[in-house]
């Protein structure tokens, strides 16, 4: 199952105690947690970890890494 940036963000924010589950993400929460994670994301890629990662700002945009290399 692919997953989604809302979905990501979403099980993020239950996973660090933030939201509970089936709580609706705040907007600010969505877009401190995108830009976190792009930025680890780019890091990665210059360290020379080439995972197809597709930068993402909207929530329907899709995680293009391997399921197992999400939890990273």
């Amino acid at each position: 199952m692919s997953k989604t940036a809302e979905t990501l963000v979403s099980d993020i924010l239950q996973e660090v105690l933030v939201n509970a589950a089936e709580q609706t993400i705040e907007a600010v929460d969505f877009q401190t947690c995108v830009r976190y994670l792009n930025d680890y994301m780019a890091e990665q890629d210059a360290f020379g970890v080439k995972l197809g990662y597709t930068e993402v700002t909207n929530p329907t945009d899709a995680i293009t890494v391997p399921a197992g290399a999400i939890n990273g």
